[in-house]
Parts: structure tokens; C-alpha cells; sequence
């Protein structure tokens, strides 16, 4: 929305009676306001990343795997000990940017900070759901090149040791099958 057109009188604001349409231009504008005046929305709710992300897993723990469960404590406790101080609006594009740089400086591989980035953006999300925050693009929305590697075949002698290995009939069905058209059982109808 265009405060400048708006104030100018060349944007419509269009609704039946009663629709709300003078409260809405005045919560625009009293919000606007504010944001030049403070920096953020006056109806953001401050809450520290922490203390959002121990709820925000909370509320995953009704719907999600334990295993998951405990991988997402995992990347909560990573964020939590190096934004401890930010309330989830503070979190823009760039501290998100440091952390990921600071996480691939420590050695999480790609691979691990696509998981990672996934699971903030859509905590995120949430967050401005419950107006913790307010943004145009998620601040969690990064592209990750992954190096292609090459797949190479086996060598003779490692095929000889994976066919002298004891296995159940299922999986050395499973094996005949790839070693003999180089597709997954699960392809073949």
C-alpha cells in the first residue's frame, strides 16, 4: 500500500458499509507512523528467539517424530546460543546470513544448513502468524549450491566384497537385481 498515494486521495479504498475501511486507513497510518518513529510495528510482540523457538518446538512435538523432534532441539539450541539476545524481529536477512556463515565456518555441511534453514523458515512463518515479526521475504530464504559429485561404480574388488557379506533373501534379491540392470527393486514394476 502506498501511504503517498493514499494520504493524496489517489488510492481507492473500496468496501460495503460497515466494512471497516476508516479503521483499517487509521491502523495503516497510526502503524506507519510508529515504524518512522521506532524502527517496528507498536503491535509486534517482543519475544527473544529462545523463548519463541522453545514454544515453537513445543507445538511441533504434538505433530512430529520423536527422531524429528530431537534433530529440531538440535538446531533450536544452535540458534538459541548465538542470537540469545534478539527478540524474533531483530532477526533480519543479514543476522540470518551471519549465522549461516557462522554454522559453515564450523564445519555443518551444506546438506545440514538446507535442513536447518528449512526448519527456520517455516518457524518463521509462524512467528509472523503470531506478529512476532513482520517482513516482505523471509528472512530464513537462502540458496544452497550443492557440489555434484560423480558417481563412480564399484570396483570388482568391492562388488566381490559386498556379494561375500551374509544377507537375508530380500536383500540379496535386492542386490542381484542392481548389481544385474543398475536399478532399485522399487523401480521395477
Amino acid at each position: 500500500l502506498d501511504l503517498g498515494k493514499l494520504m493524496s486521495g489517489r488510492c481507492l479504498i473500496q468496501g460495503s458499509s460497515g466494512a471497516g475501511k476508516s479503521q483499517t486507513l487509521r491502523r495503516i497510518i497510526e502503524e506507519r507512523q510508529a515504524r518512522a518513529k521506532f524502527g517496528a510495528a507498536p503491535m509486534l510482540e517482543k519475544k527473544l528467539v529462545v523463548d519463541f523457538l522453545r514454544e515453537y518446538l513445543a507445538d511441533l512435538s504434538r505433530n512430529v517424530r520423536p527422531a524429528s523432534l530431537k534433530r529440531y532441539g538440535f538446531i533450536t539450541l544452535a540458534l538459541a546460543r548465538y542470537a540469545e539476545s534478539l527478540t524474533v524481529a531483530q532477526v533480519t536477512y543479514a543476522e540470518a546470513s551471519k549465522y549461516v556463515a557462522h554454522r559453515a565456518s564450523g564445519g555443518v555441511g551444506p546438506a545440514t544448513l538446507r535442513d536447518e534453514v528449512r526448519f527456520f523458515n517455516k518457524a518463521w512463518a509462524m512467528a509472523r502468524k503470531l506478529h512476532l515479526c513482520e517482513f516482505t521475504e523471509n528472512p530464513w530464504t537462502f540458496r544452497f549450491k550443492q557440489q555434484r559429485v560423480e558417481k563412480e561404480p564399484f570396483t570388482d574388488a568391492e562388488l566381490a566384497a559386498i556379494l561375500t557379506q551374509p544377507m537375508p533373501a530380500w536383500l540379496r534379491l535386492a542386490v542381484d537385481i542392481a548389481r544385474y540392470t543398475g536399478a532399485r527393486s522399487s523401480s521395477i514394476k
